[in-house]
């Protein structure tokens, strides 16, 4: 496929997903930025928090890309949620301002800290086994 083909695919899917009005009430997975083969993900104070809460280490995170097609569909359910608000809770807007400043490439998927007491890690957000879109999302 040539990239005229590709964007002619992602248009038209950008339009169906829009269409079909996808708008979970929560999202259960986390937004990040890759550039230069190091991942770019603002630390904020309440991850130590839940840390403690959770016997965690919050130095130790832990990321898992979705399949790319999840990605994409992702950052147009969250395109369309039209956060204005940055800050912890908001890594859609905060990837996108970081890629505006510096560049690099945004990544959707899980995060997880590496947990102390047990093998393993605990999901802030998504899971091992999430893949698909609708895995990520919670309706009410």
């Amino acid at each position: 496929m040539n990239n005229m083909t590709t964007m002619i695919e992602n248009e038209l899917l950008q339009e169906h997903i829009n269409k079909f009005g996808l708008k979970p009430q929560c999202i259960d997975g986390h937004f990040w930025v890759e550039r230069d083969g190091k991942i770019i993900d603002t630390h904020f104070m309440e991850y130590d928090l839940i840390c403690q809460i959770r016997g965690c280490n919050s130095n130790d995170k832990h990321y898992i890309k979705a399949p790319f097609m999840t990605q994409f569909i992702m950052s147009i359910v969250c395109k369309n949620l039209n956060h204005k608000q940055i800050g912890f809770g908001y890594c859609y807007k905060n990837a996108i301002l970081e890629i505006k400043k510096n560049g690099g490439t945004l990544c959707f998927g899980s995060m997880g800290f590496k947990n102390k007491l047990k093998s393993g890690y605990w999901w802030e957000y998504g899971g091992l086994y999430y893949k698909s879109p609708l895995a990520f999302c919670e309706f009410s």
